[in-house]
Parts: C-alpha cells; sequence; structure tokens
C-alpha cells in the first residue's frame, strides 16, 4: 500500500466541494446542498465512517443507475397518522429528509405518525434525521436496514444487516437526546474507515472469508 497523505482543508472547502460533486453527477443545485449537508454534518461530528469516504461509492451507485439523481420522492399511502413514502431511487438523503419533514406534519396534527421509506438508497448518517426531529420539539425512533453484512451469534455467514437505529428526544438542554449506533460490533462504515487509513480492525469485531476472526479490514 502506498503512503497515505493528510489534507486539512476548511468545512466550507469541504461542503462546496460535496455539493460540487453531487451537482458534477447530475443533482440539482437544491438536492446537491441537502445530500453534502448530511455528508457534510457526519464529518464535522468526527463520524468520518460516514461522511466524505461515501462519496465514491454514492457516485459509482449514480453512474450504474442504481441512483436516480433526478428522482422525486412521493406519498404513495397516507392516513391521517401515518403515510408510506416512495423515493424512486433517489438519494438517501433526498428520501430521508422528505419522510421525516412529512412525519412531523402529520404528528402536529395526529399526535404521533409513523412514516415508512422505500427504494432511498444509503441515508449517510441517520442521526442527522433523528437530531432535526428533536429540535423541533418531538421525539423519534428511525430504524433501517442494510444488505446482509454480518453473521448471527454463533454463525460465520452473513445473513443479517447491521441495521441501524437512532432514538432521539428534546431535552431541556441546549443539545437534544441522542442516539444513533449500528445493531452490530462495529458500523460497516468503520471498515472502510480502517482499510482507507490502513489501520487494524479492534480485536474482536469481524470475521474473515474463512470464518476465522480478523483484524484486517
Amino acid at each position: 500500500m502506498s503512503e497515505l497523505s493528510q489534507h486539512i482543508v476548511s468545512a466550507s472547502v469541504l461542503r462546496a466541494y460535496e455539493e460540487a460533486m453531487f451537482v458534477a453527477a447530475g443533482c440539482s443545485p437544491a438536492d446537491a446542498r441537502q445530500a453534502a449537508e448530511v455528508m457534510w454534518e457526519a464529518d464535522l461530528r468526527g463520524i468520518s465512517s460516514h461522511g466524505l469516504i461515501r462519496m465514491p461509492d454514492m457516485i459509482k451507485r449514480i453512474n450504474e443507475g442504481m441512483i436516480d439523481p433526478k428522482a422525486r420522492p412521493r406519498i404513495v399511502q397516507e392516513r391521517e397518522g401515518s403515510a408510506l413514502v416512495d423515493a424512486g431511487g433517489a438519494l438517501g438523503p433526498i428520501g430521508g429528509t422528505f419522510a421525516i419533514d412529512l412525519a412531523m406534519r402529520k404528528a402536529v396534527i395526529a399526535g404521533t405518525c409513523s412514516v415508512g421509506l422505500l427504494n432511498a438508497n444509503h441515508l449517510i448518517f441517520v442521526g442527522y434525521y433523528g437530531e432535526r426531529i428533536a429540535r423541533a420539539g418531538m421525539a423519534c425512533i428511525i430504524t433501517t436496514v442494510t444488505p446482509p453484512l454480518a453473521h448471527p451469534y454463533g454463525g460465520t455467514e452473513r445473513i443479517i444487516g447491521t441495521n441501524p437505529l437512532v432514538i432521539a428526544l428534546p431535552s431541556d438542554e441546549e443539545e437534544p437526546l441522542l442516539l444513533d449506533f449500528a445493531t452490530t460490533e462495529i458500523a460497516f462504515g468503520n471498515v472502510m474507515k480502517a482499510r482507507a487509513k490502513g489501520e487494524s480492525l479492534p480485536e474482536g469485531v469481524a470475521l474473515g472469508p474463512d470464518g476465522a476472526p480478523t483484524t484486517d479490514p
């Protein structure tokens, strides 16, 4: 592996770069701003496993047709306290933001609301959506799924996802209470991060292709 180099850039430069990349890939300026904001927030909070490191895969998915940069989310089922949103293959942050904004509007009227989101791709940093809801004075639970990346306890085959979970609550303090975690020992983004930095994984968090414990990302 070639020697890694490190470059420090300002937050504004990072944000502008991310927006420019999404626009170059075919997103509207508004969608590029929204997607960049979620990615940018992750890096600024030190969650680099879910920030800029995700950009190459998202651009690849756009180029391969897995993500439609022009897609607009739409409501396909709706009741007073629930809704189902089809993101149409849009970028995850576009579908995710549409869904939580809808949930908040309906919860104000109904008292509570559940919204399902389909065809939305990777949401990037799920805690972003939970915090937005909590800062609006509401409580939320957000769940999502991933491709099979982990083995069940005692097994070796990839069967279950890392399946992130977010719980967010408003608070009397300046910051809301926010829990954001994978349901596996570590998030897969930490594997990506270790591989990119040429680092080893902690002991006891991963299995290799042979089913034996490994620290090799």
